[in-house]
C-alpha cells in the first residue's frame, strides 16, 4: 500500500474520439480505439453512449500500460436506435476498484466483439498532482 496520498489537481469529463473498432481478440492484441490516456490521472467512471444504431454485441475494455495489455471488463451492448426523442444505448462504467489510477502513458482501450456501433465516451475523473 502506498504511503503517499493521491491528490486530484483538476477534475475533468473528457469526450473521446469515436469508438467503433471491431475485434474478436480478447487479449487486446487486435484493433481497438483509445478511450483515455493517463497523464497521470484518476478515472472514476466512463460514460458510453451510442450515436448510431446498435446491434447486440459486447464492448471490451482493456488497460494498456505500454508493456502489457489486459482486459478489464466486458459490457453488453443492447440493440438500439437513437432518434430525436429517444437516446441510443447508454452505459456508465465504474472501475471495480472505485478509482482507477493511470500512470503517464497508460491507456484505456476499447473494441466491440463483432456487431457494429459508433459510441461516444466521456472519461470522468481528474488529473493527479
Amino acid at each position: 500500500m502506498a504511503s503517499t496520498p493521491v491528490f486530484v489537481g483538476s477534475a475533468f469529463a473528457i469526450p473521446t474520439t469515436l469508438i467503433d473498432a471491431i475485434s474478436t481478440d480478447r487479449t487486446g492484441a487486435g484493433t481497438y480505439d483509445t478511450v483515455h490516456v493517463g497523464i497521470p490521472s484518476v478515472v472514476q467512471a466512463i460514460r458510453f453512449q451510442a450515436i448510431t444504431q446498435t446491434i447486440e454485441t459486447t464492448l471490451m475494455l482493456f488497460l494498456d500500460d505500454g508493456t502489457n495489455v489486459g482486459m478489464i471488463d466486458e459490457i453488453r451492448i443492447r440493440p438500439s436506435t437513437p432518434t430525436n426523442v429517444e437516446p441510443g444505448w447508454t452505459y456508465l462504467w465504474v472501475p471495480p476498484v472505485a478509482k482507477l489510477l493511470l500512470a503517464v502513458g497508460d491507456e484505456i482501450q476499447a473494441a466491440m466483439r463483432g456487431g457494429s456501433a459508433s459510441l461516444q465516451a466521456w472519461t470522468i475523473g481528474g488529473n493527479v498532482t
